[in-house]
């Protein structure tokens, strides 16, 4: 049995969820049974069999809280700053560095898919941001940049 506030595990029996303090459904209505909800399917289009659920909880538990949620969160939008602010250096590297740790952090949580990608997303904003990076160095090593500079200053006049 779970509470239907905070999704703690409780003993069967409980009246109170001793976690958040909420009065269980089934208890609060007068029902000693524990089965305040009651569901029946009916599939009248093949073979009519019949599907009851009867177990005292609604079907879809809420999951419990504290379990790392943010960091898949953080990391995730870390990872699209990242891919943003590619041509700021100074801002993309730690954004994918703490991305890539954040998203792994949070692998384990309800949002395993914002975890993932958030992983994938900054490794691609920082292999963008170094191979930008490197290019910038090359150009600068060759002296094209200055060549450029100087075919860009006339051309804007």
């Amino acid at each position: 049995m779970f509470c239907v506030k905070c999704g703690k595990e409780l003993e069967d029996g409980t009246k109170v969820c001793p976690e958040c303090g909420t009065v269980l459904d089934s208890y609060a209505s007068g029902d000693s049974t524990g089965d305040s909800y009651n569901y029946t399917y009916s599939d009248q289009g093949q073979n009519g069999s019949q599907y009851s659920y009867n177990g005292g909880q609604e079907p879809y538990q809420q999951p419990a809280k504290g379990n790392g949620n943010g960091f898949a969160i953080a990391g995730f939008v870390l990872s699209l700053v990242s891919i943003l602010a590619c041509c700021l250096y100074y801002v993309a590297i730690p954004c994918a560095v703490l991305a890539i740790i954040f998203s792994v952090l949070g692998r384990k949580s309800a949002y395993r898919g914002l975890a993932i990608a958030g992983i994938v997303i900054g490794i691609v904003g920082l292999a963008i941001t170094l191979m930008l990076l490197a290019f910038a160095a090359s150009l600068v090593n060759s002296g094209d940049y200055y060549e450029y500079m100087k075919w860009l200053e006339e051309y804007m006049e």
